[in-house]
């Protein structure tokens, strides 16, 4: 066992047991902890060198104060939580694809290099096809700027994630290859090891771009959120996914602005969302299809499909 690896069990059985302290004091006691509460335990974390679970645990500070529902959402959050801690000290017995996740969790890292040799040698961890590129989120915390961009295999019907970081600037290095949300670009993606891969990297373009006028894949809403369930059974810590809706409409609501399709199902746009307006112009109140981020309770729509256009949100 590494130094590292000394250092992260330590901090996992101390979590493990921070966390079994919590729930007996009961998760309502946390409104009345001192501020230092969370952070105290998220610095023991960096100290382990599990930087993972100390972002977690800085996610969970703010729960409590984001207004009705806060306690259930909490409860998730630690659930998803204890459950990694459990893993990580069950790790050898776990599926390959479910340790490297885990792994990726707790806060270990893989090279680019790394992924690309994996790639390689294994190829169920590398995929060609025709990628749509649906949208794009660039987003600042703390100075550290990441950029999200989804893409979607029309022959493979699977979604991929091409994720970048910058600190200070949102100036992303993309290795010198164009990935605009609105093109098809046939590619060899390279998938960083997981329970449900879904983050990669492009290995190689394999052609010129095209422009993505509709999308081939679409599913009304309960079948794209089976999509979703089938990935968070696969991968309990995913914290978002992709999805396409066909003929689905957005409306407002007195509860905020929703996307509903013609069974009269419903999903709500995340209160932030900025062109609810401009999503529903360009509808005309019509049946559209939508791509977005749905994070398990609200989306955030990317780009829309209508009459042989495909119009791209803000990010």
């Amino acid at each position: 066992m590494t130094q590292r690896e000394s250092k992260v069990q330590a901090g996992i059985e101390a979590l493990d047991q921070w966390l079994q302290d919590l729930m007996h004091q009961g998760l309502a006691s946390v409104q009345t902890q001192p501020a230092q509460f969370w952070e105290d335990i998220a610095a023991r974390m960096v100290d382990a060198q599990a930087p993972g679970l100390a972002r977690q645990l800085r996610q969970c500070d703010r729960i409590p104060y984001s207004g009705d529902g806060w306690l259930e959402r909490l409860l998730v959050a630690l659930g998803k939580l204890y459950l990694l801690v459990q893993g990580y000290q069950r790790l050898v017995s776990l599926p390959s694809g479910l340790q490297a996740e885990v792994r990726t969790q707790v806060g270990w890292t893989m090279k680019k290099t790394e992924v690309f040799a994996l790639a390689a040698t294994e190829l169920s961890w590398q995929q060609t096809d025709r990628w749509q590129v649906l949208g794009m989120r660039v987003l600042e915390e703390d100075q550290l700027w990441s950029q999200r961009i989804w893409l979607w295999g029309i022959e493979s019907d699977r979604p991929a994630l091409v994720l970048n970081f910058s600190y200070g600037s949102p100036r992303f290095d993309h290795q010198g290859i164009t990935l605009v949300p609105g093109i098809i670009l046939p590619a060899t993606l390279a998938f960083y090891p997981s329970s449900y891969p879904l983050r990669s990297l492009i290995q190689q373009v394999l052609g010129t771009a095209t422009p993505m006028l509709e999308f081939s894949r679409g599913r009304q809403i309960m079948a794209a959120l089976d999509q979703y369930h089938h990935a968070i059974s696969q991968n309990p810590w995913l914290d978002r996914v992709p999805l396409i809706f066909t003929a689905v409409i957005p409306v407002k609501t007195e509860q905020g602005w929703w996307i509903t399709d013609a069974q009269g199902r419903g999903l709500p746009l995340h209160p932030q969302f900025p062109q609810q307006w401009e999503l529903l112009a360009v509808s005309g109140g019509r049946e559209v299809a939508i791509a977005a981020e749905w994070d398990g309770e609200y989306l955030w729509p990317l780009s829309v499909a209508v009459d042989q256009r495909l119009i791209l949100l803000q990010g």
